[in-house]
């Protein structure tokens, strides 16, 4: 008996199918496969890429599937013929080979021909092509078009869809008094709640649209800003908060012409007074004193009009300065400078390094002993003192005075000569026996009135010469005088 297929539509697949099993056999884990093989895996066809020479369970990258129809010629073609066709054919090709039946055009059988079984669909038409006019003609044994009647009605929530039912029936909306919302143990989040009062009367509704404009009692501001306003959204703070603004930028000086009254302060020192019309910048700095400035890290100018800069310096006293490293100027007027610095007293001048204080009893407006102190120490507990200057003109050395080409000023020694000067101002020196010419370092020039003139020495192999000026630079011309020279011994 050949193979015939009467259904056109199902013969591609089947034909695929059926190919298949007759290329190949299952795919097998123990055997081996040359390069072009063919098996079946899974129900689907595939060719060898390659080659498999020890048996191996399924590995989907040694194979590619294929369709038969696309890549195999067949030892048994599938053919189309005519039923006069396959009744020509021998015994053989019959049993060996594929063929659809088709009429003496060579068309495919139509629906009419194809039996239909109408048992359970409850149609009358026994073949295909009836049964497609009789479904299409609305007919169809136990059809209904009330809805009442159709079983399986789809549910919300569990309630069947029937009748008049509202969101509230399918358990959409819920409703009920704040109480009852309250003791609810779990709330859907695709159910919406409606709290109602005692009554059952529904509260106010809100806009569940998400625009403000559904909103009812929207908040109102007043047209014009008003610090008494007592609106939903009150413009009072909002006026006052203008009006600070206002002030506050009224206050900003001028980026291209930086002008302006009061204090400045750039990272002032937190939570300390600010000095009326002060400056603080730098970092952490202090200028409590009114007109007080103080710059750098960490200095503090307390005193009025006082100048505090560098590191960690304090200027306490009026018009103080102090400046460097950690210097101290307490004195009115005074300055410290330099390391670790200390300037106690009225108009005292001290620089260098961890100088000796100024032991003064007297208050730091008055003047103490010394008007400048050059510290040379090394340490808050090794103070000391290079030179100090008192008022009265008198200076202290820590070590001694060298003038002169590295003279020790302790012998040093004078001589006086009373002298007549020429039209041009000079005058020549006796010197004394036992001074060396070039010894001599330094002359001082009165006039017969105990008037001091200018004098400038001239030195020569064995003359020395004086020459003599009035203040004005003109030459003391023929008039005496009386010269003191200095030298050393």
């Amino acid at each position: 008996m050949p193979k015939q297929f009467l259904d056109p539509q199902g013969l591609s697949q089947f034909t695929e199918n059926l190919e298949q099993s007759i290329i190949a056999a299952e795919y097998d884990s123990t055997a081996t496969y040359a390069l072009g093989d063919y098996c079946v895996y899974e129900n689907l066809l595939y060719r060898c890429t390659t080659a498999i020479t020890t048996a191996e369970s399924w590995t989907s990258g040694h194979w590619t599937q294929i369709l038969v129809m696309g890549d195999l010629k067949l030892k048994t073609q599938i053919q189309t013929v005519t039923t006069q066709q396959y009744e020509a054919l021998s015994a053989d090709e019959k049993a060996n080979g594929t063929y659809v039946i088709t009429d003496t055009t060579s068309v495919p059988l139509t629906a009419s021909a194809i039996p239909y079984d109408n048992t359970s669909s409850g149609l009358t038409a026994t073949d295909v092509q009836e049964a497609i006019d009789e479904v299409a003609a609305g007919g169809g044994g136990g059809g209904t078009s009330n809805y009442n009647d159709l079983s399986n009605k789809p549910q919300v929530n569990g309630v069947t869809l029937s009748g008049d039912k509202d969101s509230s029936d399918l358990g959409i909306v819920w409703q009920g008094t704040q109480a009852q919302y309250d003791a609810l143990t779990t709330i859907d989040p695709n159910t919406v709640y409606y709290i109602t009062d005692a009554t059952g009367t529904v509260l106010a509704t809100v806009a569940t649209t998400g625009s403000y404009n559904d909103l009812s009692n929207k908040p109102q501001i007043d047209t014009s800003l008003d610090t008494t306003s007592s609106n939903a959204i009150a413009n009072g703070p909002v006026a006052s908060a203008v009006q600070t603004i206002s002030q506050t930028v009224s206050n900003k000086m001028d980026k291209a012409n930086p002008t302006g009254t009061g204090s400045l302060s750039l990272n002032r020192k937190a939570n300390t007074t600010v000095g009326n019309y002060s400056v603080a910048v730098g970092e952490t700095n202090e200028a409590s004193g009114p007109h007080a400035f103080a710059e750098g890290l960490g200095c503090k100018a307390s005193g009025d009009r006082a100048h505090a800069e560098g590191y960690n310096c304090t200027a306490s006293g009026a018009t103080a300065h102090a400046e460097g490293y950690n210097c101290e100027a307490s004195g009115s007027g005074s300055h410290a400078e330099g390391d670790n610095t200390i300037a106690n007293h009225n108009s005292q001048h001290v620089f260098g390094t961890y100088n000796l204080a100024d032991t003064s009893s007297e208050l730091p407006t008055a003047k103490g002993n010394y008007a400048e102190i050059v510290g040379n120490g090394t340490s808050t507990n090794s103070r000391s003192n290079a030179r100090t200057l008192d008022w009265a003109g008198n200076e202290v050395l820590a070590g001694g005075l060298k003038v002169y080409g590295n003279k020790d000023v302790a012998v040093v020694n004078s001589f006086t000569n009373d002298i007549t000067t020429t039209a041009d101002g000079l005058a020549a020196i006796t010197i004394p026996t036992g001074v060396g010419i070039n010894n001599i370092f330094s002359i001082v020039v009165q006039n017969p009135a105990g008037l001091y003139l200018y004098g400038f020495l001239i030195k020569q192999p064995s003359v020395l010469w004086a020459n003599i000026r009035n203040y004005n630079g003109t030459a003391y011309a023929s008039q005496s005088c009386t010269v003191r020279l200095f030298y050393f011994e």
